[in-house]
């Protein structure tokens, strides 16, 4: 894509962050209906999701080759920097908007299409943030959203030969029958899988109220937020302070 075409997409993208702060108390409203979060921490999201944008359009502007030296003195290394192509982005229901802006908006900023498939339980939020992407701008081709059958939709981008990347968050299983299915092309894929996350601690806190603060980290956006500890390791003297605490 050319620079004139690349910077008149930043110019749909810098409107779009104003739209959705603009429209924040609807967008973490309409969250919070659908994913169960609490309204304080979809606020947070739909800022959270702002700054994503903000930042890719600002990257934009930044898209630069390079020149480097050769092992020749007599030659130069010219590094070219374009866009991809189709893009594909599955992402999670633990955070509706904000996987979707920290998908999209770089691959907007750059001028490629990315179809978006949201999880099955929060597709209102990925929609809404469409809408508001078409207000700002950009083109409804530039940016589809597809509901549906996940192992379907999925498998259609892993063996589609015109989505030359996808972008996943989610389960390791899912993830592995993508990764499965795009090896036949070797497709260009970002990959944020779920995996046990354990939290050790073998030694005495230095926090006074150890089980609240494990409990805010477990249960924070819904239950679900991906950092979330599912495992918890410590010594016997830990074990009977935390239980106390």
């Amino acid at each position: 894509m050319g620079g004139e075409n690349r910077l008149g997409t930043r110019r749909h993208i810098v409107a779009l962050v104003f739209l959705v702060k603009e429209n924040k108390e609807a967008l973490a409203r309409l969250m919070t209906m659908e994913q169960g979060k609490s309204l304080t921490e979809a606020r947070g999201e739909i800022d959270y999701a702002a700054s994503f944008v903000r930042w890719f359009a600002e990257e934009a502007r930044r898209i630069d080759g390079d020149v480097l030296t050769s092992v020749k003195a007599s030659q130069k290394l010219v590094v070219l920097k374009q866009p991809v192509g189709v893009t594909a982005a599955i992402t999670p229901w633990n955070f509706p908007s904000a996987m979707i802006a920290r998908k999209a908006a770089p691959a907007l900023a750059v001028g490629c299409a990315m179809i978006v498939k949201p999880a099955s339980l929060t597709p209102l939020s990925a929609y809404a943030l469409a809408v508001l992407a078409y207000e700002a701008g950009v083109p409804q081709d530039l940016l589809p959203v597809v509901s549906g059958r996940a192992s379907e939709i999925s498998h259609e981008f892993a063996t589609n030969p015109t989505v030359r990347k996808i972008s996943f968050t989610g389960s390791t299983e899912v993830g592995a029958k993508i990764f499965a299915g795009s090896a036949a092309d070797i497709k260009n894929s970002v990959w944020n899988w779920a995996a046990t996350r354990r939290l050790s601690c073998l030694t005495m806190p230095i926090w006074t109220k150890p089980s609240k603060a494990l409990w805010r980290a477990s249960s924070a956006t819904a239950v679900r937020p991906a950092s979330a500890p599912t495992a918890f390791t410590s010594n016997r003297a830990f074990t009977t302070y935390f239980a106390a605490n």
